[in-house]
């Protein structure tokens, strides 16, 4: 402790140019005062607020910088770099499932918007798989997106995609294509060599059901939202609720609806329905002898 208290004064008496005797008579109070005041500072953010903003201006420029004097790195003094920001810095990033790509949130903003024009505009872009995963969830609500075919969409669109050529082409080109897909717009395939210089592995990404595709799709899923209801029926052996939720397939096969009803009530009343009627015709039936 001794050794440290030494080398802060010898620090801070180089700073500002006074003697030896001087800086251990002034500079080791006010670096004692400085360390109490910082480390008692921490019931509330108020506090650590007005007390680091008393040492920056409490604190000769370099204080910071001596290594023996805290227990964690410190921002320089004068720096933009706050103390709550410096605390924030320290934490753990919890809940924090996507890619930063090495970028903050603009750059990487700007980065994403430029590969989706360019993902729009040319149906497919080479590039890492890092950045290729992250494009494939903007590229998809870009066609969800413009599926809506409003006006607050296509201003949305235009908020975030570069050109206008693109934004045509997703509305007159995407959209008709995927009208009978509800997701799974775009495919990641992987490149055999990794880039040359630093060995970063490479991926094609590419809009599907397109010509010239890497390689074909399969059919977009057929949704049955009644097939469930038509089983239950047909083991209730109810032919009547069997032609019903038939008819209403067919209905959502010939729109392309995703409908999805879960009349599991009625079918209880007709199992009920039927049970009575079973009943009754066993009682109608004479006994023999």
């Amino acid at each position: 402790m001794q050794r440290m208290r030494a080398g802060a004064v010898r620090a801070l008496g180089s700073l500002a140019g006074r003697s030896t005797a001087q800086s251990m008579q002034t500079k080791t109070i006010s670096s004692t005062s400085l360390r109490q005041r910082y480390f008692s500072s921490f019931s509330s953010p108020m506090s650590r607020l007005s007390t680091f903003g008393a040492v920056n201006s409490m604190a000769p420029r370099g204080l910071m910088a001596v290594p023996t004097l805290w227990t964690s790195p410190m921002p320089m003094a004068g720096t933009k770099l706050g103390l709550v920001a410096w605390e924030q810095t320290r934490g753990m990033r919890h809940r924090q499932k996507k890619n930063k790509l090495n970028r903050p949130y603009d750059r990487r903003m700007a980065m994403l918007r430029n590969m989706a024009t360019d993902l729009i505009m040319y149906e497919r872009i080479k590039t890492t798989v890092a950045r290729a995963k992250a494009l494939r969830r903007v590229a998809d609500r870009m066609v969800t997106l413009a599926k809506q075919g409003t006006l607050m969409a296509r201003r949305q669109l235009g908020g975030f995609l570069r050109t206008g050529e693109s934004i045509s082409k997703l509305f007159l080109d995407l959209v008709p294509r995927y009208a009978q897909r509800h997701g799974g717009y775009t495919r990641i395939v992987r490149c055999i060599a990794p880039r040359k210089g630093d060995n970063a592995d490479m991926a094609w990404i590419e809009y599907i059901d397109r010509e010239g595709e890497l390689r074909p799709c399969k059919p977009a899923a057929t949704r049955l939202p009644y097939s469930k209801m038509i089983k239950v029926a047909e083991t209730a052996n109810d032919q009547h609720l069997v032609d019903y939720y038939k008819k209403l397939q067919e209905q959502v096969d010939l729109e392309g609806k995703k409908i999805v009803v879960k009349d599991l009530r009625l079918i209880k009343e007709r199992r009920k329905q039927r049970a009575e009627e079973k009943k009754n015709q066993v009682e109608a039936v004479p006994s023999q002898g």
